[in-house]
């Protein structure tokens, strides 16, 4: 039997859910948002089955109603739920605090029963075009129960959770919101005074100096203001305890600094080492599956070279990444590649080959678009992921024996459009005159060059298209961001899962 569910908010965390709802199976996402682009991205993009064109026509028939926008945005909806009729329906909030929506909650009409949600996950940025199907998957959701918590709004907590791949958690609302000052609310907040203090010495080349440390801490400070400042007052009594503590460490470790004790400094450090490593190993996120793996080497998600794979469908030419995904798992299959994502998912249901490939997410540029629709589409199964680095090297013609050439010729360089935005900081700065032809993909850029007599003949992609083609490296890692990477669903039919 089909749950409607209706997902109020499709940025990042509400889009990334409808998507996963809409993979397992069972659920009618809508979805609504007072921004009209977010609700066409998340449709456009297979998150969500339809839009709703108002709150009121969102909430009419839902089964499971799941608040997903900043707190305050919550607490309005709660308060409009509260002039609707009685009916029977699940309400459930996404919200990073607990007491107050708690509180409101209780106060809903008769037959709607609720419960408080909180799922630690998410991403730098909010946006709906980052959002991912597998964002929840080992990530753990934190459910907070309460008297008007009755066992329909248990049994749709359940059986959400487990469809999202979701680690379930319990807590009373005050124990949350204690504990998430701490780990998630104080961590943000600690950018704003970085930011601050960098600014008061009204140096300008500090900006110009500060690298991959500097901006990772501080890049948190600009993201969603507005769910930010609902945090900051909703939760203000565990914020303000979690600052002042640490407040308190950073004074004494600026003595410590300022005492230049060696050895004291030391034993601070390896005692940080030390809680460090007892804190990540009690998280146990079975998201990533990447501990001791060398930098650089892919991130395998479930145990690869399930059953016995003769063969793979990918998307576009030979040497794409997609194909360099597939046979990092599967070295002696073969290939079929075809022109289209659906043509890929329909060869798979055919019997044309024995699994599917398809890449999910960019860590950049976020969910590839209408990927997870044409999953849930063909009712494919994703029973294995791969994360591959994407590193981009500029490729020359065989024939050129690698010789750079020089920046002041008009060079012709063939790639995919990302290809040349991902690498556009070495491509301004060495080729600025360079002439941008766009391929399909980027292993047909190097098939094109590969054999050229032109030394002008360049391209941007992977070295395993250009071994696979005999193109010369001339530049390896030229990407913008050295840690880009793509996320490879590896998909079979559900009769043979």
């Amino acid at each position: 039997m089909t749950t409607n569910v209706s997902i109020i908010g499709l940025g990042l965390m509400g889009a990334s859910l409808g998507g996963a709802l809409k993979h397992a199976g069972g659920w009618s996402v809508t979805g609504t948002d007072t921004d009209a682009h977010r609700m066409a991205i998340a449709l456009d993009g297979g998150f969500i089955d339809r839009c709703a064109d108002s709150f009121a026509e969102a909430v009419e028939s839902a089964d499971l109603i799941v608040l997903a926008t900043p707190i305050g945005v919550i607490l309005k909806c709660l308060d409009a739920l509260k002039g609707f009729k009685s009916r029977t329906a699940t309400v459930i909030d996404l919200g990073s605090t607990k007491r107050s929506i708690v509180a409101s909650m209780m106060e809903l009409p008769e037959g709607m029963e609720s419960i408080g949600g909180h799922p630690m996950a998410g991403k730098v940025t909010s946006n709906t075009e980052d959002s991912d199907i597998g964002l929840y998957r080992g990530k753990k959701f934190i459910l907070v129960e309460h008297e008007r918590s009755g066992a329909m709004a248990r049994e749709h907590a359940t059986r959400l959770l487990g469809d999202i791949g979701a680690v379930t958690v319990k807590m009373d609302a005050e124990a949350h919101d204690r504990a998430v000052a701490m780990v998630s609310h104080l961590p943000h907040f600690m950018s704003i005074p970085l930011l601050m203090a960098s600014e008061s010495l009204h140096d300008e080349s500090l900006w110009s100096l500060a690298a991959g440390g500097y901006r990772k801490a501080a890049s948190s400070s600009v993201d969603n203001p507005t769910m930010w400042k609902d945090i900051a007052v909703d939760n203000s009594d565990n914020i303000a305890e979690a600052l002042k503590i640490y407040g308190a460490h950073m004074q004494e470790f600026a003595r410590l600094i300022e005492s230049a004790d060696r050895q004291q400094i030391a034993e601070v450090l390896d005692r940080a080492a030390q809680v460090y490593s007892r804190f990540s190993g009690a998280q146990q996120d079975t998201s990533r599956m990447d501990e001791g793996r060398p930098p650089g080497e892919p991130v395998k998600d479930y145990q690869v070279n399930k059953g016995v794979v003769g063969s793979y469908g990918v998307l576009g030419a030979a040497g794409s990444w997609s194909h360099a995904a597939a046979a990092e798992a599967y070295p002696d299959a073969e290939r079929v590649g075809l022109p289209s994502f659906d043509a890929v998912a329909e060869g798979l249901v055919s019997g044309a080959f024995d699994i599917a490939v398809f890449p999910v997410r960019n860590s950049i540029t976020g969910a590839i678009p209408r990927v997870a629709d044409i999953i849930a589409r063909h009712e494919l199964h994703v029973y294995q992921q791969l994360t591959l680095p994407i590193h981009h090297c500029l490729v020359g013609p065989q024939p050129m024996a690698g010789e750079m050439p020089a920046s002041d010729l008009p060079v012709k360089i063939y790639s995919h459009p990302q290809g040349f935005l991902q690498c556009s900081t070495y491509l301004e700065a060495n080729f600025p005159k360079a002439e941008y032809i766009e391929v399909s993909d980027t292993a047909t850029g190097i098939r094109k060059i590969a054999n050229s007599t032109s030394e002008t003949d360049l391209a941007i992609g992977s070295a395993f298209a250009a071994k696979l083609y005999g193109g010369v490296i001339l530049k390896e890692a030229i990407n913008n961001d050295r840690e880009n990477a793509t996320t490879f669903s590896f998909c079979r039919t559900s009769t043979n899962a």
